[in-house]
């Protein structure tokens, strides 16, 4: 049955080390949609610069990606492990970029950085050290989440994504000039997701 919703777009950022939790990241996002996107008429749609950039010249690698599929966004998911990222001539990192220029455009963001140990084989002191001076800005700005596995982001994700669908709803509510509450399905599952009674 064909239902009427607003498409929202979520861009998925991180250096190139957290392969695994981008796949989950996107695996939560198509399933959220599975299990909301009807009753909250709100379909979410997964972004990353590699399924979502084609070829092209003329500017900084970093800047097209930011012109051409980042700009569309609504929400950003970033995510961290050990790694910052390699310097794009503007900041730290693209994936620091990203999350500098959606913040400027006024889009939510949400991060997250793993707690998983790193191997001694893998371990880049400067990378590392950029990281954590990263995390800590952050942490001062905001707040920000802590992972331990690919489930452990899994669950967190699961649970914000009906955070900010809610949030998106009320934003949309509030624009169109009505108060009309949640669906009775989606507050309830909401709060089910969310963890309260």
């Amino acid at each position: 049955m064909a239902f009427t919703c607003e498409v929202r777009q979520v861009f998925i950022a991180s250096p190139s080390d957290v392969q695994p939790e981008r796949a989950e990241v996107a695996q939560a996002i198509y399933e959220w949609n599975d299990l909301y996107a009807y009753q909250m008429s709100l379909v979410l749609l997964p972004v990353r610069w590699e399924t979502h950039a084609a070829p092209e010249i003329g500017g900084r690698p970093q800047e097209i990606i930011n012109n051409r599929v980042l700009k569309d966004c609504d929400l950003l998911v970033g995510i961290f492990w050990a790694r910052l990222g390699s310097p794009t001539g503007k900041a730290e990192s693209g994936t620091v970029e990203e999350i500098e220029e959606a913040i400027r455009a006024g889009k939510q963001v949400l991060l997250y950085f793993s707690r998983k140990p790193v191997p001694h084989s893998c371990i880049d002191a400067s990378q590392l050290s950029k990281l954590h001076a990263f995390r800590d800005q952050y942490r001062q700005q905001g707040l920000v989440f802590e992972f331990e596995t690919v489930g452990g982001l899994r669950k967190l994700v699961d649970r914000h994504l009906v955070i900010k669908a809610r949030q998106m709803q009320t934003e949309r509510l509030a624009v169109a000039g009505t108060a009309a509450p949640l669906s009775r399905t989606a507050f309830f599952l909401g709060r089910y997701l969310t963890g309260f009674t």
